[in-house]
């Protein structure tokens, strides 16, 4: 790494002399650096520091101690959240700022092996960077959406992912990324000689990525004020008389951006301590975490790609392999070869073909300089000596199970004492008894017939109460939906399920609510209530949904209270939709009592014919509400004939058992009668006119001439603007849309219509007139098309199809030909337009 110029390259000795001073020594890493975290260990033990400051949160000083017992096994992370309200919002959602982070830790990492070894000679633990809340707020969070969670890493490394010096470097030494570069300059060698030699490396490769960072870009970011905080509390430390067994000097343990202006920094007068910010609520805690997790590959912003390589490299380093890095590339290759034989992928790998990825691996290591070979090394050699041919499927499923070898497995673990609390705990035995993962793995199917057995429904209310919770675990793929009424037929459930660091980082988030997922999910929802309760109109279908998810969670209790609330709601909710809504779904929720377990609920009968009897009062009130507001009553209506269809005949079918009567069977004549009077108000959108209209012909209410009749009305020109008059047309259709193919009728007063406006009055209502006839299938489509045809004398109808061409491109096609055509008429050149005419024409029409 040659300076350009004799500036740069006094400036760079100048700060890397102010790395080791007798009472100070910077120590610049890469998190997550096995060659790093190595060296680190080498110079405390032969130092002894009498302090050791790493670089984290100030505010995780308080789990020093479950980093340092004997049964935190790495990798593990700090996990923290804050929430803190934005002023100047009244609604909670909107206001509610949610932020969380981890902060990881695995066994080569510099920061675990800064803290372990310390402790081991005696000298004073610190973390000295700023807190994560103020950390956040010093950043711009103007473009975050509100309400969102946003989780992120505390050692992200983006200004060496923008480096333009970083990037050119890479370029002219070959090196696909700054990882590469790094494995290149760094890694491979920096585990030997003195840890001086590589702080000096570190440092100069840091520098350099620092020198086009703009001061601006810094401080947006909060890098600087973080470094404001650091220096702070270095000064702090060296002010301290010296204590303890250890006597040797202060060791800062910090990225390497950082390090290197930290001794300018401590040594200034003028640096002020940075801004503290205390949000609503916060919480840190110590959690489990995994290579996948910590693979800078798979999304995490810090340190080192495929961290089951780099563990293989630290545990090579620590049992002192002559050579550590062919150890390694031994390893995998070994390893990736027995692997793909027990699976069959890619034919077999013989024992040839590992040796000659060895070989390959070697030879490529010598040819880029390296002492031993890198990850990048052994990647091609790979690469090359194992896949035959072009990367077809049989290369890319084996590459990919190198990909998996390369990142590991490992999971860690956290002291019984690391205050892990008791809803984390509850999850694991419970996940157990129900055999669900709890360790990290790949994806697993979890089939349930809820219908039949009661272990079954166990584990779907465990999962359902998770899912309620917002914990990332399991993801419901198939089967019945009961809140929505859909898929109601199927009789198993099938759930996808999967164990990951953030499942028991939102468990912790969410033990404010119990020590138990049934009493959080219970206690959840009584918050939801609450809040429903507190609204201005509490709407009964926000309030059944709750009441079906009670039931689905296995919360009887819950349920029961919801159900002496919703006796209020639906008395007082002055919306036609929303009690419709809501009457539905509990007529769905009876349908379903079986599974949901809802014969218990004693109130939910009572509930229905009150619903029923509040919607039918709110209908006749609904035909004096907008246009705009008329689509949702629409579909109400519909649902409504819909589920009194299938009870049996409208007048009133036979009862069927006693409990269904008394549950499920509803006089139809109030819906009917009620939707009569709004066909009739004056005031009554059309949409909503058309669709009732619809609605009682088909149930024997209204005949059809009475039906042609008011459709002729309403379509008629001197109705008024075309828009009512599709609006009309819309309704009808989606109530009874089989009159368009068997009543012609109908089809010639639509054509009537149409034939009154004018070419750019089509244009105009073209796309509203496709929605009127949106709802008929594509078969139903053409039966219409061969009608309307045969009316009009059209035998075939040969004109092209072009699939590529859009709704878009074909209307603004459809104005260039109506402004073609009135140019052609004003020019009395009408006779052009003739299609029938077999001549060509003109030769001036093509000009």
């Amino acid at each position: 790494m040659t300076p350009p110029d004799t500036a740069l390259a006094d400036g760079l000795r100048a700060m890397q002399q102010k790395l080791i001073t007798p009472e100070v020594v910077y120590f610049p890493v890469r998190h997550h650096s096995p060659a790093c975290a190595w060296q680190i260990r080498q110079w405390i033990r032969a130092h002894r520091p009498r302090a050791v400051l790493v670089e984290g949160p100030d505010d995780f000083m308080p789990l020093v101690p479950h980093l340092l017992h004997e049964k935190c096994r790495p990798p593990v992370a700090i996990y923290t959240h804050y929430r803190i309200r934005r002023p100047g919002s009244k609604n909670k959602q909107s206001s509610e700022g949610r932020h969380a982070a981890y902060y990881p830790l695995c066994e080569y990492s510099p920061e675990w092996v800064a803290l372990r070894e310390g402790h081991a000679v005696g000298a004073t633990l610190r973390f000295i960077d700023l807190d994560y809340p103020s950390q956040r707020v010093v950043e711009d969070a103007a473009q975050e959406k509100p309400g969102a969670l946003k989780i992120e890493s505390l050692q992200a490394e983006h200004h060496f992912r923008r480096s333009a010096y970083l990037q050119e470097l890479a370029r002219r030494l070959g090196c696909r990324d700054h990882d590469e570069l790094w494995d290149h300059l760094i890694e491979v060698r920096g585990w030997q000689g003195e840890p001086e030699k590589l702080m000096h490396d570190v440092a100069a490769y840091c520098w350099f990525s620092r020198l086009d960072c703009p001061p601006e870009v810094m401080e947006a970011d909060g890098t600087l004020a973080r470094e404001a905080a650091m220096a702070t509390a270095i000064r702090e430390v060296l002010g301290q008389p010296t204590e303890g067994p250890a006597a040797g000097p202060v060791l800062v343990v910090t990225g390497g951006f950082h390090t290197v202006v930290l001794p300018d920094l401590v040594n200034a007068l003028t640096v002020s301590p940075a801004p503290r910010h205390e949000p609503q609520e916060r919480h840190s805690c110590l959690t489990r975490y995994t290579f996948n997790q910590l693979d800078s590959l798979s999304g995490y912003g810090a340190g080192m790609p495929q961290p089951g390589y780099y563990q293989a490299c630290w545990e090579a380093l620590s049992s002192s392999e002559d050579k550590p890095l062919d150890a390694v590339a031994l390893r995998m290759i070994v390893e990736l070869g027995r692997t793909a034989r027990s699976r069959d992928l890619a034919g077999t790998v013989s024992a040839a073909d590992e040796i000659a990825a060895l070989a390959q691996t070697q030879g490529l290591a010598q040819l880029r300089g390296h002492p031993g070979p890198s990850r990048e090394d052994v990647w091609d050699g790979l690469r090359g000596a194992m896949v035959k041919g072009e990367m077809g499927a049989d290369g890319g499923a084996l590459m990919a199970l190198a990909r998996q070898i390369f990142t590991g497995r490992a999971t860690g673990d956290v002291p019984p004492d690391a205050g892990v609390p008791p809803l984390v705990e509850d999850f694991r035995q419970t996940a157990k008894q129900a055999r669900l993962p709890v360790e990290y793995a790949a994806t697993e199917g979890v089939a349930l017939e809820i219908y039949k057995k009661e272990a079954h429904r166990t584990v779907s209310r465990f999962l359902h109460q998770l899912e309620y919770l917002q914990v990332p675990f399991g993801t419901r793929k198939a089967g019945p939906d009961f809140v929505n009424g859909t898929n109601l037929r199927r009789i198993v459930e099938h759930w996808d399920c999967q164990w990951a660091p953030h499942t028991e980082a939102m468990l912790i988030e969410r033990s404010v609510y119990g020590s138990s997922v049934r009493e959080a999910a219970t206690s959840r929802l009584a918050e939801a209530v609450t809040q429903l309760e507190s609204a201005s109109s509490p709407g009964t279908g926000e309030g059944v949904s709750l009441l079906i998810r009670a039931c689905l969670m296995g919360l009887p209790d819950a349920a029961t209270s919801l159900a002496l609330h919703l006796v209020k709601w639906i008395a007082s909710d002055p919306s036609f939709s929303s009690v419709a809504e809501g009457l539905g779904q509990l007529l769905l929720l009876w349908q379903s009592r079986e599974p949901l377990e809802a014969r218990k609920l004693d109130l939910l009968p009572a509930l229905v014919k009150s619903g029923y009897q509040r919607a039918c009062q709110l209908l006749e009130q609904a035909s004096l509400l907008p246009e705009e507001q008329a689509e949702p009553v629409v579909r109400a209506c519909l649902m409504l004939r819909s589920r009194l269809a299938a009870q049996g005949d409208d007048e009133g079918a036979e009862a069927g058992s006693d409990e269904d009567q008394g549950a499920g069977h509803l006089d139809a004549a109030p819906f009917w009668e009620a939707l009569r009077r709004v066909q009739h108000h004056a005031q009554c959108a059309p949409l909503l006119r058309g669709a009732a209209a619809g609605l009682l012909h088909t149930a024997g209410r209204m005949d059809l001439e009475s039906l042609l009749a008011l459709t002729r009305g309403n379509l008629a020109p001197a109705v008024g603007e075309s828009a009512r008059q599709i609006a009309f047309l819309t309704g009808l259709l989606k109530a009874a849309r089989e009159l368009a193919w068997r009543e012609p009728r109908l089809l010639a007063e639509v054509e009537g219509l149409m034939s009154h406006w004018s070419d750019d009055e089509f244009l105009r209502r073209l796309p509203d007139l496709r929605l009127a006839w949106a709802d008929l299938t594509p078969r139903e489509t053409d039966r219409v098309a061969a009608l309307v045809a045969e009316h009009n004398g059209v035998a075939s109808l040969p004109l092209p199809r072009y699939a590529g061409v859009t709704e878009a491109e074909l209307l603004a096609a459809l104005q260039a030909s109506s402004v073609v055509e009135k140019a052609l008429r004003e020019d009395g050149l009408a006779t052009w337009l003739q299609v029938n005419d077999p001549q060509p024409l003109p030769e001036a029409a093509n000009t």
